[in-house]
C-alpha cells in the first residue's frame, strides 16, 4: 500500500505543466564615450544597462565591433550585472593616470577599440543572439570632442554618446544625444557624460523583451556580393537549431538601410535559405548585413571590407568555417553546406551568341531593342515581367524608351545603358498585363513603334502560371514552361499550375472554368472592364523632408524624402520631382510604399542638386498634377528642413526613411503648403479626399486601423492618468473604444480620469497592442472635462483587439496568484489580471476560491488578453474563502451534533427493546411454570371423577 502511495505521488509530480518560460531581463548599449577623454584620446568607455528586476549573468556575452580590429570584445566568465543598475567597460582603470573616470569600471580591458568612423556594435548573449545594437557601422551618432568657454577659460572636452531612450533602435540616430552632463568623472576633467551612472528612464516590466528561444536563433552563413556575370549576389542564412523556424517576419538589412524581407515559409532544422539579390545592392568593396528577428533585435551581423573580413571578387565567396568565423573560399555554395577552398582568379568572359532577330526588327544600332519574354500570369508571390533584348552590337541608352499596353499604360525605362547581348527586365509594368490576352508596345524616345507583342490570339494563345511567352530561335514567340528574366530563353512544354495550398475547409472548392482565349477584337472590348483597368489611385504623397547642406559632401548625402500620409499603400512608379531649375527625376521602377511609411530619394539617383541658398521642390503624381510643395531658404549645415506636423521647421536630426524628429530648441519655421492631392476625375464619389498634411483627424476605433508610424490626432477621455499603470503610458477612451498613450520620457501633463484630451503622436504596436506614440510637451492639450468612462461588462469568451483598451468589468473566482498576476475562472474561461506596482492594490486580497468583481483596462500582450485594475476600488471581493471555511465549519458541527442526537435515541430503542425482550422473556417463563404446576393438579382430578 505504501508503495503504491509513492508511485501515485511521483507520477502526479510528473503530468504536472511545464513552468511557462519568464521575461528574461532586457539588457541595452546605453552609453558610449568613443572619443576618450580630455586626458587621453584612449580612455575610452562603454556602458550597459539592465532594465529588469532580474541579475543577468554575462558570462559568454559579447560586444560585436568593440574590440581592437573591429572584432568581438568578449566579456569574462562571471560577470553579472545587477537589476536596474549599470556595467561599465573601460581601456584604463579609474586610478590609471591615463584615465578621467573616477567611477571603477567593472570590466577593464586594453582590447576595447571603439571606431571613430564606423562605429556599429552589436551586444550578443551567450547563444550569440543580437541583443542591442549602437551604430550603424558609419559614423557615430552622437558625441565627439567639442570646444567650450571663452577667452583663458576656453578648452576642448570630449562628450560621450547617451541613449536617448531603451525602445528605440540603437542603429539609428533618433536613439541617441550628446551628454549633457557630467558625473563620474575626476573633478579637474571638463568631459560629458555619466559612466556607470544609471540615467536610462526603466520602462514598465511588460515592455521588456521576452527570451529568444535559443532553437530559433539563425545565423548569416555565406554571401556573395561580387556574383559571377549573369548570376545573381545572394545571402544565405541557416539554421543550427534542431526545430522548424517560421521565417515570417525575419529579415535583412544592408549598411543603407535597405531591408529585404523573408517569406512566410518554415525553415526546416539544419536546412540553408537563400536570400537571392537582396534589396540594396551588396557593395563590392563592403558592406554591413543584420539578421533581425520578427521583433526587429539583431540576430547576426556581418561586416566585410575591414582587415579581418575582407571583401572579395568574382567568382569567390564570404563563408562561415567550422570556427564560426567569415573567410573567403572559392567554392560558393548556395543552399548548401560550405566547402572552404583556396580563392580563385575570375573565368574569362565568353561573350554569348546573340539570338536571331526577327525579320521584323530594324537593323540599325539605335533601335535594336526587341521585346523577348514577358510573363502575365506569375506564380504567387511572384511579379509580372517583360523582357527587352539588346540584339545590336552596341550599348544602348534606354532614356527616353517606353513600353505600354493596350489601355495605353506607359511604363518609362530608365536612363542607363543596356549593353549589347544584354537584357532587361521590367518587374510590374504599368497598367496590368492581362492574364487573357493584350498587346505590349515598345516605343523608342521619339514614340516611334519599334517592336510590338499581341497575345491570347490563335497565332499566339495567352499562358497561365507558371509558364512564360518567350522568343524562339526562329523569332515567334511561343509558350514555354521555364521563365528566365535577365537571361537566355529556355523553350520547353508548357508546366501545369502548381497544386494550391491546402486548406481546412468543409466542402473542396469549386474549379472555376478556364475562359476561354481571347481575340484580338474580344482583348479591345475588354479593356475598359474594372479587372483590366483598375480605379485611379488617390496619391495621398506629401514632401517631408529634405537634406540640403550636408555635414559631408553633397554630392552623395542631399536627398528628398517623401510620405505616404494615405491609409493604403501606393506604387511610386511614375511620381516626379522637380527643382526650381526645372530639373526633373522620374520614378520608373516599381516601389510600393506603404501607407504612414517614408522614402528618401538621394541626389545621387534623382540628379537634383540641392542649392544650399535656398530652393523649391515639387511633387507631382503620375498624371502631372501637383501634390504637394515647399521651398526653403538658406540651408544650415547639418540641418534638415523637415516637415513638423502642420508646419516646417530645421532639425540637426536628419532621419530619411524615418519619422522626422526635433530637439526641445528647435522651433516651427513656416507653415505646410496646403496643398491637398486630389483624386482623379473618373474616381468614385464615395472616394474621400485625402488632405496631403500628415497628421490625420482619426477616432480611436480608426487609429487602431493604420499602419505604424502613421501620423494622427484623436481625442478622447482620460480613463487612467499617468504614473499608474506604467510610467510611460496612461489611457484614453470615447463610448466605441479605447488606446494606450506611450511617452518615452514619462514627463505627462497632470492629468485626471474624466479629463478630454487632444492627441497629435504616431502609430505604433508593442507586443502585439496598438497605441500612439507621443513626443514633443504639446502632444496632449487638454479640452476640458466630460463624463468619467463607464466600463461594460463582457464575458471573457468575447474579448477581442476592439476592445483593448477600454473599461471592462467580469466576475469570476481566484483561482490561482504569482507574484503581480492573478488567474480568475469567469463563465468557464480563464482570465489575466495584472496588477501594476504603482496602484494601491494588495495582491493578497486575491485569495484562492475567492470570488471577486473587478474592473479595470483589457490590454494584450503577445495575443494574451489581459484585465488591468486601476487601484483598490476597482475590486471587490464578493465572497471570501475564510467564510466559506466557517460556514463549512459550522455545518459540520451542526452535523456532528445531529449525528450525536441520532446515535442516542438509536442506543434508546436499543436499550427499551432489550429490556422490553428480557421481561417478557420472564413472563414466558412464569407463564410456562404456571402451565406446568396446573397441569398435574387436572389430571389427578380427571382420574378421581
Amino acid at each position: 500500500m505504501k508503495n503504491l502511495i509513492k508511485f501515485l505521488m511521483v507520477a502526479g509530480l510528473l503530468c504536472l505543466p511545464a513552468i511557462s518560460q519568464a521575461q528574461v531581463p532586457r539588457v541595452v548599449i546605453s552609453e558610449v564615450g568613443w572619443a576618450g577623454s580630455s586626458v587621453n584620446i584612449s580612455d575610452e568607455w562603454l556602458e550597459l544597462t539592465n532594465l529588469s528586476s532580474a541579475t543577468v549573468d554575462l558570462t559568454g556575452w559579447s560586444i560585436a565591433g568593440a574590440a581592437t580590429g573591429g572584432v568581438a570584445l568578449s566579456l569574462p566568465a562571471g560577470s553579472q550585472i545587477l537589476p536596474k543598475s549599470t556595467y561599465l567597460i573601460s581601456n584604463y582603470d579609474h586610478q590609471d593616470e591615463k584615465s578621467a573616470l573616477a567611477v571603477a569600471s567593472h570590466f577593464t580591458t586594453s582590447s576595447l577599440s571603439l571606431s571613430n568612423s564606423g562605429l556599429g556594435l552589436v551586444l550578443k548573449n551567450a547563444a550569440g543572439t543580437g541583443i542591442d545594437s549602437a551604430g550603424d557601422g558609419g559614423a557615430p551618432m552622437a558625441g565627439g570632442i567639442e570646444e567650450y568657454g571663452e577667452g583663458d577659460d576656453a578648452g576642448e572636452r570630449s562628450v560621450s554618446m547617451v541613449r536617448l531612450a531603451a525602445g528605440l533602435n540603437g542603429a539609428t540616430p533618433a536613439a541617441w544625444i550628446n551628454a549633457t552632463q557630467s558625473f563620474g568623472f575626476d573633478t579637474a576633467t571638463a568631459d560629458l557624460g555619466t559612466p556607470g551612472i544609471l540615467n536610462l528612464v526603466i520602462p514598465d516590466e511588460s515592455e521588456l523583451e521576452e527570451e529568444i528561444d535559443e532553437s530559433t536563433t539563425l545565423f548569416i552563413n555565406e554571401i556573395v556580393s561580387d556574383p559571377v556575370e549573369g548570376q545573381e549576389e545572394f545571402i544565405e542564412i541557416y539554421n543550427p537549431g534542431d526545430t522548424a523556424v517560421n521565417l515570417s517576419g525575419w529579415s535583412v538589412q544592408d549598411a543603407s538601410a535597405k531591408s529585404t524581407l523573408l517569406p512566410e515559409s518554415e525553415l526546416a532544422a539544419h536546412s540553408y535559405y537563400v536570400i537571392w539579390s537582396p534589396r540594396g545592392i551588396l557593395n563590392n568593396g563592403g558592406d554591413q548585413i543584420e539578421l533581425m528577428n520578427p521583433d526587429g533585435a539583431v540576430i547576426d551581423y556581418l561586416e566585410y571590407g575591414t582587415p579581418d573580413v575582407p571583401a572579395v571578387h568574382d567568382p569567390n565567396a564570404l563563408a562561415k568555417n567550422p570556427d564560426g568565423q567569415f573567410v573567403p573560399t572559392g567554392t560558393p555554395t548556395p543552399g548548401a553546406a560550405n566547402i572552404i577552398s583556396a580563392e580563385r582568379d575570375p573565368e574569362p568572359v565568353v561573350e554569348p551568341e546573340p539570338e536571331p532577330e526577327p525579320d521584323s526588327n530594324p537593323e540599325t544600332d539605335d533601335t535594336s531593342l526587341l521585346i523577348n519574354e514577358i510573363v502575365s500570369d506569375p506564380v504567387e508571390g511572384q511579379q509580372e515581367f517583360i523582357e527587352l533584348y539588346n540584339a545590336g552590337r552596341q550599348a544602348v541608352n534606354l532614356a527616353g524608351w517606353s513600353v505600354r499596353d493596350a489601355a495605353l499604360k506607359v511604363t518609362l525605362l530608365p536612363e542607363a545603358e543596356l549593353a549589347a547581348s544584354s537584357y532587361y527586365v521590367i518587374w510590374s509594368p504599368r497598367g496590368i498585363l492581362n492574364n487573357g490576352g493584350d498587346t505590349v508596345e515598345l516605343l523608342d524616345p521619339d514614340g516611334r513603334l519599334v517592336d510590338s507583342l499581341i497575345y491570347g490570339t490563335e497565332a499566339i494563345p495567352a499562358v497561365a502560371d507558371p509558364n512564360a511567352l518567350a522568343r524562339d530561335p526562329n523569332g515567334q514567340f511561343v509558350p514555354t514552361g521555364t521563365s528566365t528574366p535577365g537571361a537566355a530563353n529556355i523553350i520547353n512544354a508548357e508546366a501545369d499550375a502548381p497544386a494550391p495550398a491546402a486548406t481546412v475547409q468543409d466542402e473542396p472548392p469549386e474549379t472555376p472554368a478556364e475562359p476561354a482565349p481571347a481575340t484580338e477584337s474580344e482583348t479591345q472590348t475588354q479593356i475598359p472592364e474594372t479587372e483590366n483597368d483598375p480605379a485611379p489611385v488617390a496619391y495621398t504623397l506629401v514632401l517631408s523632408e529634405i537634406y540640403a547642406n550636408t555635414l559631408g559632401d553633397d554630392a552623395t548625402e542631399e536627398f528628398i524624402e517623401i510620405q505616404n500620409t494615405g491609409l493604403e499603400s501606393i506604387d511610386l512608379q511614375g511620381i516626379m520631382l522637380e527643382d526650381e531649375g526645372g530639373k526633373q527625376y522620374l520614378q520608373t521602377d516599381f516601389y510600393r510604399l506603404a501607407a504612414g511609411a517614408y522614402y528618401a530619394l538621394p541626389r545621387t539617383l534623382t540628379k537634383i542638386t540641392l542649392n544650399n541658398d535656398g530652393d523649391l521642390i515639387r511633387l507631382f503624381a503620375p498624371d502631372n498634377s501637383l501634390l504637394d510643395e515647399q521651398t526653403y531658404a538658406k540651408a544650415n549645415q547639418g540641418q534638415s528642413f523637415a516637415r513638423r506636423e502642420l508646419a516646417w521647421a530645421w532639425t540637426s536630426q536628419v532621419t530619411p526613411n524615418e519619422p522626422n524628429r526635433f530637439s526641445t530648441n528647435e522651433v516651427y519655421a513656416q507653415p505646410a503648403q496646403p496643398t491637398v492631392a486630389a483624386a482623379p476625375a473618373s474616381a468614385s464619389s464615395s472616394r474621400v479626399s485625402v488632405s496631403a498634411n500628415a497628421v490625420r483627424r482619426v477616432s480611436l476605433a480608426e487609429a487602431k486601423l493604420l499602419s505604424d508610424n502613421a501620423r494622427i490626432s484623436l481625442t478622447g477621455i482620460v480613463s487612467v492618468e499617468p504614473e499608474i499603470l506604467g510610467k510611460q503610458i496612461m489611457y484614453i477612451s470615447d463610448q466605441q473604444s479605447g488606446i494606450q498613450i506611450y511617452k518615452y520620457d514619462s514627463q505627462f501633463p497632470e492629468l485626471s480620469v474624466g479629463d478630454e484630451v487632444q492627441i497629435v503622436g504616431t502609430m505604433s504596436t508593442s507586443h502585439g497592442e496598438r497605441r500612439v506614440k507621443i513626443t514633443a510637451d504639446g502632444s496632449i492639450s487638454l479640452i476640458g472635462s466630460a463624463t468619467e468612462p463607464s466600463a461594460i461588462s463582457i464575458s471573457p469568451a468575447a474579448f477581442t483587439d476592439a476592445y483593448v483598451g477600454r473599461l471592462v468589468a467580469i466576475t469570476g473566482t481566484v483561482l490561482s496568484r504569482s507574484g503581480s498576476l492573478v488567474l480568475l475562472e469567469s463563465n468557464e474561461q480563464e482570465v489575466q489580471l495584472r496588477l501594476a506596482s504603482l496602484t494601491d492594490i494588495e495582491p493578497s486580497i486575491f485569495e484562492s476560491g475567492a470570488s471577486v468583481s473587478v474592473t479595470g483596462i483589457l490590454t494584450s500582450y503577445d495575443g494574451t488578453f489581459r484585465l488591468s485594475p486601476r487601484s483598490a476600488s476597482d475590486i471587490q471581493v464578493l465572497k471570501s474563502p475564510v467564510a466559506d471555511q466557517e460556514a463549512a465549519a459550522l455545518a459540520g458541527k451542526i452535523e456532528a451534533e445531529n449525528n450525536q442526537q441520532g446515535w442516542g435515541t438509536f442506543l434508546a430503542v436499543i436499550t427499551l427493546l432489550t429490556i422490553g425482550g428480557l421481561a417478557l422473556r420472564q413472563l414466558i417463563h412464569r407463564m410456562k411454570r404456571l402451565y406446568a404446576d396446573r397441569r398435574p393438579l387436572s389430571a389427578s382430578a380427571q382420574k378421581a371423577g
